[in-house]
């Protein structure tokens, strides 16, 4: 489990890293405040009797159960999908899923900020400030995209 600051420009946010033992294994990671961590790791792990745990507790909770998952799952040559005996279209997205439907994408609120952010931008120095003061952000392909097009647009 790593647990890192966020974005120092942004006070209060956090990153939640759980990672599975084996050095090639996956990883899950949560963003946000300590309160929507908390609701992000209740849902996933569907930890719903642990709303009142502290939340490092709840994180280390999750971080066993995650590795212990990822352990049975490759050296029983299994998946960790549960079954489901919910509806796939009004249930859980882990109902969803076991149904076969594909995933739905996290939306990121921060994408559709600093993409308003990008088109509104004037100048190349505008942009360069947007970047510098979200940097993280800009891992997405598709908003480092818009921004390196709106810099060549002012250039």
């Amino acid at each position: 489990m790593v647990m890192e600051m966020g974005n120092p420009h942004e006070p209060g946010r956090v990153s939640v890293t759980l990672k599975s033992d084996s050095r090639d294994g996956t990883w899950i990671v949560f963003h946000g405040s300590t309160q929507e961590i908390r609701r992000q790791i209740i849902e996933t792990f569907e930890l719903f009797e642990a709303r009142e745990t502290p939340l490092w507790e709840l994180i280390n909770e999750a971080t066993s159960l995650y590795k212990a998952a990822g352990n049975a799952s490759a050296g029983l040559g299994g998946r960790s999908l549960k079954k489901s005996e919910g509806n796939a279209a009004t249930g859980s997205a882990w109902d969803k899923v076991a149904a076969g439907a594909e995933p739905e994408p996290e939306v990121d609120p921060n994408i559709a900020r600093l993409t308003a952010a990008i088109e509104a931008a004037t100048t190349t120095d505008a942009l360069r400030d947007l970047y510098a003061r979200n940097a993280a952000h800009f891992a997405n392909p598709d908003l480092l995209a818009a921004w390196q097009a709106k810099g060549k647009a002012l250039s």
